[in-house]
């Protein structure tokens, strides 16, 4: 019987000194995937501003409505946007500042918990 007892002790000591790892690994691939997702979106929506302004016709209204439908889910602003028109080119930059969920542990390991996702979308006007 004590034998039992000691081995159960055991199992709640190993359980507690792997969870922690089991936590970190967990939030980890949550916050990789929200990452991924995130710069998959600035770049849609870098890509679809950059389409909309490829239009003889098209001006920053039509390009930012692009831009902002593309990336609804981040609640970009027009501060997320810059748009460089050319005679030939249109190039739409858009960026997005993504906070990470675990930032305060992130702080206390001394890290910055804000990553800058940045992308460019050039395209030829016709």
């Amino acid at each position: 019987m004590y034998h039992s007892h000691t081995a159960r002790g055991q199992d709640v000591v190993e359980f507690a000194l792997i969870l922690p790892v089991l936590v970190l690994l967990l939030f980890g691939i949550i916050e990789f995937g929200l990452l991924f997702y995130h710069y998959n979106t600035v770049a849609l929506a870098a890509r679809d501003g950059a389409r909309a302004g490829v239009v003889p016709s098209a001006g920053d209204a039509q390009v930012y409505s692009a831009v902002f439908r593309a990336g609804i889910g981040l609640g970009l602003r027009s501060e997320n946007v810059r748009v460089d028109w050319t005679r030939e080119i249109v190039r739409v930059t858009v960026w997005y500042d993504h906070y990470f969920m675990t930032a305060p542990i992130i702080e206390a390991l001394g890290g910055n918990p804000i990553i800058r996702l940045q992308t460019t979308a050039t395209m030829r006007r016709e």
